[in-house]
């Protein structure tokens, strides 16, 4: 029998990976007559033919990717819940193990979530910066959870610990907060411990505004840059290297501006739990206008075909602020905007980013 989903999903993404990479990148190399076969042969898999590509499939599959959270997660037995299951109906059942784990964004994990995958893998390889954000924990959740908890339990020495541990959490809750990626790295053996002090992503100048943060792991330099300029300004977009954006619009940016300040004279206001500023949407919803009228922007978002490079990342710490910005969509539908709260956006990128700060008067 055919494999059943999501056997049968990755199977045939894996056979249309392998139909574009012939036709597509090393079409030059086939003869037509092999070609016409094969082609056909792709189109149409024979039950036999898509019994071999999964064996193969099986046999070389060399890298498997999963959340940290959810490969703890074993689900209900018999449902398509969690890593766990899934490897299994996928693998057959038998123990789960890797010959290296690799971990990214770590810096965000708790020391549960950085936990876990370890337990699967014979080395880790463990990735993070913790000059950037730590988990983020509510602390009255926290404590909520732990009280609940206590109040549930039947046995009396774990309700003593509960509480005690609620006892900790009240008094040291800042101590929580500091990232296990961050203990890890300042705590591990040199011998074990690697850094990286070039990145190729960001414009010098951009570079230049959170270098300060790096001074004491060795600083953060500008590969594009140095040792030699890849053509960072090339106007040609063509040249990956190249950061130029070419937006010219008088009072407000010219092609040799990266970061831009925007002072805003408006206060902060309490709403809840969280913070809002005005004054800062009104100013977001001119740097708007600005684009959507301006021709030398319509010219730059002209060189990118993928939405993500059209984007406008549109990013705040404040979730009511964040609701607020998601008004800015109604006004602004011909420029796509990817909204979202800093936590959620680390990790991705966009050609032009606004951050909102709301208790600072710039944004």
């Amino acid at each position: 029998a055919l494999p059943i989903l999501p056997q049968r999903i990755i199977l045939q993404n894996w056979v249309d990976n392998i139909k574009r990479r012939a036709f597509i990148e090393g079409s030059d190399n086939i003869p037509s007559d092999i070609k016409a076969i094969w082609l056909e042969t792709l189109r149409r898999p024979s039950n036999d033919i898509r019994k071999l590509f999964y064996k193969c499939y099986l046999k070389y599959c060399n890298v498997i990717g999963a959340t940290c959270s959810s490969i703890g997660e074993k689900g209900s037995l018999g449902k398509w819940t969690g890593f766990y299951h899934r490897y299994q109906e996928i693998f057959g059942r038998c123990p789960i193990s890797f010959t290296t784990v690799i971990q990214d964004e770590s810096s965000k994990s708790t020391p549960a979530e950085l936990a876990l995958p370890l337990i699967y893998g014979r080395r880790s390889v463990v990735i993070g910066d913790h000059r950037q954000l730590p988990p983020l924990l509510d602390r009255q959740e926290f404590i909520s959870t732990l009280e609940y908890v206590a109040q549930k339990t039947n046995v009396e020495s774990d309700r003593i610990k509960t509480k005690e541990l609620i006892r900790y959490v009240k008094g040291r809750f800042r101590e929580l907060e500091i990232s296990h990626f961050e203990r890890l790295f300042t705590d591990i053996d040199s011998s074990l411990r690697g850094t990286f002090n070039l990145q190729y992503r960001m414009h010098p100048d951009i570079n230049e505004v959170i270098r300060q943060f790096y001074i004491k792991d060795g600083g953060l330099e500008c590969g594009l840059t140095r040792p030699h300029d890849l053509g960072v300004n090339d106007p040609d977009i063509g040249n990956r290297f190249s950061r130029y954006h070419g937006i010219e619009i008088p009072s407000f940016i010219k092609p040799e501006n990266h970061v831009i300040w925007i002072d805003v004279k408006s206060p902060e206001l309490q709403e809840g739990t969280s913070r809002i500023n005005y004054g800062e949407i009104d100013a977001i919803r001119w740097i708007l206008s600005e684009f959507n009228s301006s021709s030398s922007f319509e010219k730059f978002q002209s060189n990118w075909d993928d939405l993500e490079d059209k984007q406008i990342g549109l990013i705040s710490f404040y979730g009511k602020q964040i609701n607020l910005l998601r008004n800015l969509r109604k006004e602004f539908r011909k420029i796509p905007l990817r909204i979202s709260s800093v936590d959620r956006f680390q990790g991705m990128e966009r050609n032009i980013i606004i951050v909102s700060m709301v208790r600072s008067d710039r944004i």
